[in-house]
């Protein structure tokens, strides 16, 4: 595919991001917004409804601009290194991965959307931390991704080792972007680590215990969205792994390479792959179905008298 086709994809993952209000774009989707109070499992009062559409609006702003900054940079890169068809549109979505969770947790860092800046900063029994945002699960995956990277990238390389120097014309691209992508990885993986306790070191002001109940999951948001990233990452180096050694089995066959070497080295590179792959996103696809924005309600609010859990307590 074209780089034009990869660009429209990313904007469209974007779009799909930012399903609420569109970074405050276009009128609020009264559905959407429905969905979104019902996974939080906390109750919208009507003094409550546009302070949390502001902070919605700031994130969803923030995250579509960092994402199309990172198209935009992405985009520039694949220009610079011609590469304008499927090898440009890895850069264009590693772009898009990054930029738009960073960006969402930038909304956070500069504080300008809570709920009520000008009121006193909130009390808590303890201090918070990352396991009561995000699931054991997500933490985990978030966590692999760097070895999950390293994995099918070390993998793809050493089978490759088996056959002659390729002379795929694609194929030196391709090895420096995987190495590339799982280095950055790790790299993302740490910047993610680092952000998260800015992010949870910010003061939290509100009005009530509901407030800052909202706010919590609002931060939670982010942070999920923050530590997608190195998954998107690994996920995307598995990808360009299993292309490397598709371009070069090719080439291989086409010189009269043995052919059952040839479907050894596929064989062995896709399972690496789809292992990876599956064992980064299932734990999300889990999170998602499921009511993971409530992690924050069973960690930091199981006793308020607004949540079903404390309700139930009570009775």
């Amino acid at each position: 595919m074209s780089i034009a086709i990869w660009i429209a994809i990313g904007v469209a993952v974007l779009a799909a991001a930012a399903p609420i209000t569109q970074g405050g774009l276009r009128k609020i989707d009264e559905k959407q917004l429905g969905k979104y109070v019902a996974k939080a499992g906390l109750p919208l009062p009507s003094h409550l409804r546009e302070p949390l559409l502001r902070r919605i609006a700031a994130r969803e702003r923030w995250a579509l601009n960092g994402g199309l900054i990172g198209i935009v940079l992405g985009a520039a890169l694949a220009f610079v290194t011609r590469s304008l068809d499927s090898q440009g549109g890895v850069l264009v979505m590693l772009g898009v991965v990054f930029g738009s969770s960073v960006g969402g947790v930038l909304a956070i860092l500069l504080g300008r959307h809570q709920f009520a800046p000008d009121a006193p900063r909130m009390a808590r029994s303890r201090a918070t931390e990352l396991g009561d945002y995000l699931t054991v699960g997500e933490r985990r995956t978030a966590r692999f991704a760097p070895l999950a990277a390293l994995v099918p990238a070390i993998v793809a390389t050493l089978m490759l080792a088996l056959l002659p120097h390729s002379d795929a014309p694609e194929f030196g691209w391709w090895r420096v972007v995987t190495w590339v992508s799982a280095g950055l990885t790790l790299v993302v993986w740490l910047g993610s680590e680092v952000l998260s306790r800015k992010v949870l070191e910010r003061p939290q002001h509100a009005e009530s215990s509901l407030e800052l109940a909202w706010d919590d999951v609002c931060r939670a948001e982010s942070l999920r969205g923050l530590f997608s990233s190195p998954v998107g990452m690994a996920v995307l180096t598995s990808l360009s792994s299993l292309i490397m050694v598709g371009l070069v089995i090719t080439d291989a066959a086409a010189s009269g390479a043995p052919v059952q070497l040839l479907a050894t080295i596929g064989i062995v590179v896709m399972a690496v792959s789809l292992l990876v792959v599956v064992a980064l996103l299932i734990p999300g696809m889990m999170a998602l179905a499921g009511p993971y924005r409530q992690q924050v309600l069973r960690q930091l609010w199981a006793d308020a008298d607004f949540t079903a859990e404390g309700r139930e307590r009570t009775c």
